[in-house]
This record gives C-alpha cells, structure tokens and sequence, in this order.
C-alpha cells in the first residue's frame, strides 16, 4: 500500500510541475507571438492580449463542473457529519461560488498584463507575495493569531520580494521592454503585486465557502469558471473595445482581433489549445494534491519546485530551443539577486507553513495552515 501512494504522489506532484509550468510559459510565448488580425493598420503584430488570456482561464476552470459531477457519478462520497452540507439553495451555491470569480478576474487580469512587461521567472516569483496580503487578511477576517516563526517568515518572505522586485525592474531584457515601451518593468512588477492582494480576497472568500457552506472544490472551480467567462465576454470585452489603447482600431484590446489572430496562426492556435488544456489539468492535480497529500506539499510545489522549472525553461528556450525568440537570458548580478530573493521566499514560505524549523530556536506550537483555500489559484 505504501508504494501505491508514493506512485500516486509522485504522479500527482509531477502533474502539477508540468502543468503549472506550461501555463506561465506558454502564456509568455503567446504573448511573444505575432499574426496578423482585423486591422489592416496594424499588419503582423504580437498576440498581447492579457485579457483574453484571463478568458481562456475562465473557460478551462469551467472543466470543473464535469469533474465534479463525474466525481459524484462514478466515484459518489460517503456522508458524514464532517462533509454534509448546510441547507442551501441552488442560487445560494452560485451567488457563494461566483463572487471569487471578480477577485480571481482582477488578479489575472492584473497579473497578465505584468507579464506583458517582465520575465517569466520573475512572474512567478512575485506571486509568491500573496501569503503576505493572505495572512493580513486571515488575521483581520478570519481572527487568526500568527505565531512568532510565523511573523518572522513573513519579515523575510517581504524583504525577499523587494529583492525579486529590484532585479526584475533593473535587469528585465530589451525584448520584453521594446514591445510596450522604453523600461516598462516597473509597472509590470506593481501589477503583479497590486494581483496577490485580489488573490488574498479571493483566497479567504473560498476557504468560508469550503469550509463553512460546505461546497465541494471543484463545484467551486466550476461555478466560478462559468460565471467569469460570462462575466468577461458580457461585460468586460465591451467596456476594453471603448476604451483607448494600442490594440487593433486604437482599442485597449478587441475580442474580435484575437479571434482572427488566432484563426491566421496555427502557432498560436496550438499555443492557446495547450495553454487551456494545462490548465485544466492543473486544477484537478492542485485539488487531488491537497486531497492525498497536503496543502503544505501543493504549496511546496508551486512556489518552489514550479518556479525553478519555470524559470529552467525560460532559459534553456533562449539558450538552446529558439535563439531568442522566446524564453529570457541569464542578466548578471539582477539574475544572482532574484535567484537569492527566491531562495529567500521559499524558504520563508516554508517556515510560515510549519515546514521547516528557525535554525537554533525551539519551535512555537502554531496553528494547522488550512491551505484548502489555496487549492484554486492554478493559473
């Protein structure tokens, strides 16, 4: 029995790696890759659409509803006294489970068009910011108490991504600043920063939602893909093709032009059916991870194990695959300090996490970390 789960685990942790993975850079490569769409004006241009990204998102999340009924199906839960669920209307289900949807749409969406302005790695590594606006927000909502490690490995887990922000603005390649500017990674990185405080809205709301009202993961998942796809093609598209900007016909970003830019490349075609395949896969191994195994282990994997992949493959795609089409370069002395603030975030993540121990100091007794909140946020 205990190989079976080690094989189960190490099939699940390696889903995750490699689907994670896939997601971050496959976005970049989308984001590097030109085609040409409805505006005549513009010719052969780069796919930049972050919005419609966090669309693409939205659809694959919405997978959730057939695993989820497939689950109850085949596979239907026992009931007891600890998974029964309160009485509650089907509108109640909804309304619960579509109101994360607005804080995982203003999360993406922010973090998207950061990465429109910064390495992939570096990506990556500032999301790690959103166990410090997390545990703001446990505190303040969920009256948690954090133990004195706890407040120590946020303390390092901050200055870590001061460090990871600092070489992501100095160092970010010319090729990433040429496509939206002169040396725009500054507003990438506050972008990206400004995303994990939604995440932390969108966190705390889900774990009340699992917890209190009892709502399955991947009913959550799915409700909250079909109310954000909806939400997004009704209400947000509109409002970005009223908008100015440097998309095509001078709009902020027009949903009509990624279409045609995805019908004119099979590239990106293939891209986008890969992006939205990973990402399903991605939340059903983040759900079965925290199921087998244990919020600490997703939690390791995606900020650790996830990020040093991503930035892997970064780098051998520069280097080795494309010549510098996509992927990012190895920069200096910004490279060795965002390497260094990522070794110090992990580990400072780890030490919040009651993984590890403060070196020479006898371990607080600190509150089980219920990472069930955590187990959503696979884009």
């Amino acid at each position: 029995m205990a190989v079976k789960i080690s094989f189960t685990a190490a099939v699940i942790i390696t889903g995750m790696l490699i689907c994670g993975t896939i997601n971050t850079v496959d976005m970049k490569m989308q984001f590097s890759t030109s085609s040409t769409g409805d505006d005549p004006d513009m010719g052969m241009h780069p796919f930049q659409k972050p919005w419609f990204a966090v669309w693409g998102m939205f659809l694959s999340m919405s997978c959730g509803l057939l695993v989820h009924f497939g689950i109850q199906f085949f596979c239907p839960p026992m009931v007891t006294k600890d998974n029964v669920r309160p009485p509650m209307s089907v509108f109640g289900t909804i309304w619960r489970c579509s109101v994360p949807a607005l804080g995982d749409l203003a999360s993406s969406a922010l973090s998207s068009i950061g990465l429109l302005y910064v390495d992939a790695s570096t990506y990556q590594m500032l999301r790690g910011a959103s166990i410090l606006s997390t545990a703001a927000l446990s505190v303040l909502v969920l009256k948690r108490e954090l133990s004195r490690d706890q407040c120590i490995a946020l303390f390092i887990v901050t200055l870590s991504i001061c460090a990871i922000a600092w070489a992501g603005v100095t160092g970010e390649s010319g090729k990433t600043q040429q496509s939206r500017g002169d040396n725009n990674a500054f507003i990438g990185v506050a972008l990206i920063l400004l995303g994990q405080l939604f995440v932390a809205c969108q966190f705390v709301w889900e774990e009340r939602v699992m917890k209190v009202a009892k709502v399955p993961p991947m009913l959550l998942l799915g409700i909250e893909g079909v109310f954000g796809s909806i939400f997004t093609y009704l209400c947000i598209f509109p409002v970005l093709r009223a908008l100015p900007g440097d998309d095509a016909f001078g709009s902020f970003e027009d949903f009509n032009d990624s279409i045609t830019m995805l019908n004119n490349s099979y590239r990106l075609r293939l891209l986008f059916a890969i992006y939205l395949g990973s990402i399903v896969m991605f939340n059903v191994s983040s759900v079965f991870c925290t199921s087998v195994l244990s919020g600490v282990h997703r939690s390791l994997v995606t900020s650790g194990l996830r990020t040093m992949s991503i930035w892997f493959v970064d780098l051998a795609l520069f280097y080795c695959f494309t010549s510098g089409a996509y992927g990012e370069q190895w920069l200096g002395l910004a490279s060795w300090v965002q390497l260094f603030g990522f070794g110090a975030c992990l580990y400072g993540s780890l030490l919040y996490s009651g993984f590890v121990d403060l070196p020479k100091l006898a371990r607080e007794s600190t509150l089980p970390i219920d990472a069930e909140y955590s187990t959503l946020a696979g884009q």
